[in-house]
């Protein structure tokens, strides 16, 4: 019994070591809705030393946010949340764990119901989505055929790809884009027009079902920004 106490005690002086030795996450956010969210939900997170407010939009990208904090990213539905003893605090909003090793991280966010969200991290960090390349998510409910100039390619529902071509290095061009679903084995075109390509941006490209009467699919495109800076530990 002695020895048993004793070796509890050895392990409640080494717990806290052990927790404070793991790993923080210096990174860049950035964050996206692939769907509206619901109305009146708020979010918050543990950034460094403060907590602040989790946003999410449809229209577009998030600002890019300079995060440094834990893997397990937390989202609770105040700042007081965060005070609370365990035995007192809530189920969090929303739990994900960030990749590690990562200078860039799009972060979407979606309706999980029941005032819950459901997030899920994409690795755009500056060495995997180079300037000049897409990364093409397919949020419809159709297997979607593209042609981006020399790039021909089908992304299944729930997929997402990397698209990069050799010829898209150096100056600004124009190419041929074409979306199109396919069913049964049969192609049928939803969009096609001249695309604007810039060597410079990473790009990420979203496919939805269309909104309207005639568009099969629609699509959105934003351009990631270069991750934020860390100034050097002193």
């Amino acid at each position: 019994m002695r020895l048993l106490s004793a070796s509890l005690l050895v392990l409640a002086f080494l717990t806290p070591v052990v927790r404070a030795q793991e790993p923080k996450l210096k990174t860049t956010l950035v964050t996206y809705a692939p769907g509206v969210l619901p109305a009146g939900i708020t979010a918050f997170f543990q950034n460094g030393g403060e907590i602040v407010p989790f946003n999410a939009d449809p229209g577009g990208l998030g600002d890019p946010i300079k995060y440094e904090g834990p893997k397990k990213f937390v989202l609770r539905e105040s700042i007081e949340a965060f005070g609370l003893p365990p035995e007192q605090m809530k189920p969090p909003i929303a739990v994900v764990d960030l990749p590690e090793n990562c200078n860039n991280i799009l972060l979407l966010a979606a309706d999980a119901g029941g005032g819950k969200l459901r997030l899920i991290p994409y690795d755009v960090a500056s060495g995997n989505l180079k300037p000049g390349e897409y990364k093409i998510f397919n949020f419809s409910h159709s297997v979607v055929s593209m042609i981006m100039g020399p790039q021909k390619f089908t992304i299944s529902p729930a997929e997402n790809k990397m698209v990069r071509d050799p010829s898209w290095s150096g100056e600004a061009k124009a190419f041929s884009m074409k979306i199109a679903t396919i069913k049964d084995g049969a192609a049928t075109l939803a969009s096609e027009a001249m695309w604007e390509h810039y060597p410079q941006k990473r790009q990420v490209i979203f496919l939805f079902d269309g909104r309207r009467n005639g568009e099969p699919i629609g699509f959105m495109c934003f351009n990631v920004e270069p991750p934020l800076r860390f100034e050097a530990s002193r």
